[in-house]
């Protein structure tokens, strides 16, 4: 009887594991970016993480520094990162790296490892974003980046901007997939 009690026990608990995966992704990566005055922008990012039952010490957040445009032109992007956050407001640990022309936010804490969903909300303050031509002014964005090694499930994008613009006056073009 104390068999047949303890295989019914263990199983119990092997269900919910089972269910859950152990592939680690992105459920859900929503930015804001707000468009300043002086020409910077605000980013804030949620990111819905999930490690599965993968153990890790937290995430990589790598954006772009060096950006090529028309003509091949190099710019630099100059960022100043205003805080990193969980949901419930409790501020992260973070270091801040600069590697192959990429800005690294490291996130998490090397004392402590963590598994399953998290949430990463991420703000920071970004100058020489925008493109400046005779006729217009241009926002090139990638919002999610290319450097994750998980698949990202869903993304939204939402762009205010300093003052109203309406109809003719503003051009909106999405991509998605890989880099190129």
């Amino acid at each position: 009887m104390r068999r047949f009690l303890f295989f019914i026990v263990a199983l119990l608990f092997v269900i919910p594991v089972l269910g859950q995966g152990s592939s680690e992704k992105i459920h859900e990566f929503n930015s804001t970016i707000d468009i300043q005055k002086s020409g910077a922008i605000i980013v804030k990012e949620e990111i819905y993480y999930d490690f599965g039952y993968s153990y890790r010490h937290g995430i990589y957040r790598d954006i772009p520094q060096i950006v090529y445009r028309e003509n091949n032109n190099k710019y630099v992007l100059d960022y100043k990162v205003r805080s990193v956050m969980a949901e419930n407001g409790r501020q992260y640990k973070y270091t801040l790296l600069h590697e192959n022309n990429y800005l690294r936010i490291k996130i998490g804490d090397p004392d402590r490892t963590i598994t399953g969903p998290h949430i990463y909300i991420i703000t920071y303050e970004v100058k020489g974003a925008l493109n400046y031509f005779n006729d217009h002014t241009e926002l090139y964005w990638n919002s999610t980046g290319d450097q994750w090694d998980v698949p990202i499930d869903s993304a939204r994008t939402t762009v205010i901007l300093p003052q109203v613009v309406t109809g003719p006056d503003i051009k909106v073009a999405c991509y998605t997939g890989a880099h190129g």
